[in-house]
C-alpha cells in the first residue's frame, strides 16, 4: 500500500481501491483493444491476477492452488520452460519468478497463451490446450490444467511431478503444434497436420497432434532443436533434479510419452 495516497502498488502501475482501477494505462494495452486499458486483470478479478500489474498470463485458478501453482513454477523456472515462455512473452513481464527483458518473437507475431486450470471432469488426462483468434487479430492459445488427480496416483510427491509433466506436455507439444498451425496463414486450421491423418477417420480429432509428432519422432528421432519430445525431456528431467523426485532417465521418458496416441514404455524407457 502507498501510504500517501492510499493506493496499492502493483509494480508497474498503481491500483486505486476507491475507483476500482489502475491510475495508469497497461502498457500492454494493444495487445487487448477490448479491454479498458485501466482494468484490473482483465476486468476479471475472480479469475485472473495482473502479473507485475500489467499483464494477464496466469489464472487464479493456478496460483490459489498449491499443487498446480507449484507445478507450473517448476516448469517455468528450468532452462527449457523459461526459454519457451520467452517466445511469447512481452517485454517486461515476470513469468515464474523470471523478468524478461525484451519480447518474445511469438508475442511480436500476434500470438499469446495463457494457463489455467480447473476440473476437467476426466481423471484419465492432464490437461487440454484450446486456441481461438482474437478481434485485434492476436492468436490465443489457452493451456487447461486438469486439477484432479490422475488415476493410478497415490501421492502428492507424485501428483505434483504430473502436473509439472502435464505443463511441459501442452506447452512443448500442443501450444508449439498450434502456434506453427497459425504463423502459416494466421488460422488455426491444422495445416501443419498431414493429409493422411486429418482424412484417416480412425483417428480423433483431440489425437491428430499426438500422432503427428509420433510420427515425426519415427521419422527423425531425437533430432536437435526439436521442441517434443527433446525440449519437454529437457524440461522434466531439470524438474526431477530440482525438486529430488526421484525418476529415473528410464522412467521420465515412460512419463514424456505417457498420453494416448503416445509410446507405451516401461520403466526402463524401451517400447513394450
Amino acid at each position: 500500500m502507498q501510504e500517501e495516497f492510499r493506493q496499492y502498488d502493483y509494480g508497474a502501475r498503481f491500483y486505486d481501491p476507491v475507483i476500482g482501477r489502475m491510475t495508469s494505462m497497461d502498457r500492454f494495452s494493444e495487445k487487448y483493444m477490448g479491454n479498458s486499458p485501466y482494468e484490473y486483470g482483465g476486468d476479471n478479478p475472480i479469475l485472473n491476477i495482473d502479473m507485475n500489474g500489467d499483464s494477464v498470463i496466469v489464472s487464479k485458478t493456478i496460483t490459489q492452488n498449491k499443487t498446480v501453482k507449484k507445478a507450473f513454477n517448476a516448469f517455468a523456472s528450468t532452462k527449457a520452460g523459461r526459454k519457451f515462455l520467452g517466445k511469447y512473452a512481452a517485454k517486461g513481464q515476470t513469468i515464474g519468478g523470471y523478468t524478461y527483458t525484451k519480447s518474445g518473437k511469438y508475442n511480436d507475431k500476434g500470438i499469446d497463451v495463457n494457463y489455467g486450470a480447473k476440473n476437467l471432469g476426466d481423471n484419465t488426462v492432464g490437461g487440454q490446450t484450446d486456441e481461438s483468434v482474437a478481434k485485434n487479430g492476436r492468436a490465443e492459445i489457452d493451456v487447461t490444467i486438469n486439477t484432479q488427480t490422475r488415476e493410478g496416483i497415490t501421492s502428492s510427491s507424485d501428483d505434483f511431478f504430473d502436473k509439472s509433466s502435464s505443463f511441459i506436455h501442452e506447452s512443448f507439444l500442443h501450444v508449439n503444434m498450434d502456434t506453427q498451425d497459425f504463423l502459416d496463414n494466421g488460422k488455426f486450421d491444422n495445416s501443419n497436420i498431414d493429409p493422411s491423418i486429418r482424412n484417416n477417420p480412425l483417428i480423433n480429432k483431440g489425437d491428430w497432434q499426438h500422432i503427428q509428432v509420433l510420427r515425426d519422432f519415427s521419422n527423425r528421432g531425437y533430432y536437435p532443436g526439436s521442441s517434443w519430445p527433446l525440449e519437454g525431456i529437457r524440461a522434466l528431467q531439470e524438474v526431477n533434479q530440482n525438486n529430488n523426485s526421484g525418476r529415473t532417465p528410464g522412467q521420465i521418458l515412460q512419463q514424456i510419452w505417457y498420453y494416448h496416441g503416445g509410446l507405451n514404455l516401461d520403466t526402463n524407457g524401451k517400447v513394450q
